[in-house]
């Protein structure tokens, strides 16, 4: 525990300038962001002694905690806003984004009930049945945080749609073992998404060698 825990409780001048100043190195970082390797040569040990040199027995002030965690970040990770970052699943951040972050985790809106943040609730579905119409769909839907949550989502939706007794009785209630079709292709997720749903992976493992399609 924190011996001072008035270090995170900031006056309205010392958020102003951690703000500004935070806001500064973000965006000096997305300038000069060419002048870094993509992918730095890394080293466990030297990563984990940069780690720890802020001790927990002696705080520090917010704007060194901030430069620690920018330059350790600078120094050991993959760039993915890197204009040569090619990578397919962890998309190269806008600055947009970046504001949407900032707003999100300032107000911290609540999705689970509407009446907790009814207009981030709204702004959601609007946003994603305007995607749906641009292909043709009109559905409901839910944003998730990547491509994992998105599976498991959807084999659930699926299970209860076509097992309406599944959302309360579980796999026992089923009349018979459903089973998962996917391609070799398929992202690892599902089989982590069969496991958490309670349908194991040995049926799914078998589909996928076999059938090779769909």
């Amino acid at each position: 525990m924190l011996k001072h825990n008035s270090i995170l409780n900031l006056d309205t001048d010392e958020r102003m300038h951690i703000g500004t100043y935070l806001l500064e190195q973000i965006n000096d970082y997305m300038t000069h962001i060419r002048g870094v390797r993509v992918s730095p040569e890394l080293s466990v040990d030297e990563v984990a002694e940069y780690v720890r040199r802020i001790s927990f027995e002696h705080p520090v002030s917010a704007r060194e905690a901030i430069y620690h965690i920018l330059e350790g970040l600078r120094q050991y990770q993959v760039h993915t806003p890197h204009p040569r970052y090619f990578g397919l699943y962890n998309p190269r951040p806008n600055f947009m984004g970046i504001m949407a972050d900032t707003i999100t985790a300032a107000f911290n809106p609540q999705l689970a009930a509407w009446s907790h943040a009814p207009v981030a609730v709204e702004i959601e579905n609007y946003v994603l049945k305007e995607i749906a119409s641009k292909f043709g769909y009109s559905a409901d839907g839910t944003f998730t945080t990547g491509g994992a949550e998105a599976n498991l989502t959807a084999v659930l939706t699926a299970l209860v749609h076509y097992f309406p007794s599944y959302a309360k009785e579980g796999l026992r209630s089923l009349p018979t073992h459903p089973v998962m079709y996917a391609s070799a292709e398929s992202h690892h997720s599902l089989v982590k998404a069969a496991r958490s749903c309670g349908l194991g992976t040995d049926s799914f493992v078998l589909l996928r060698r076999t059938l090779n399609c769909i």
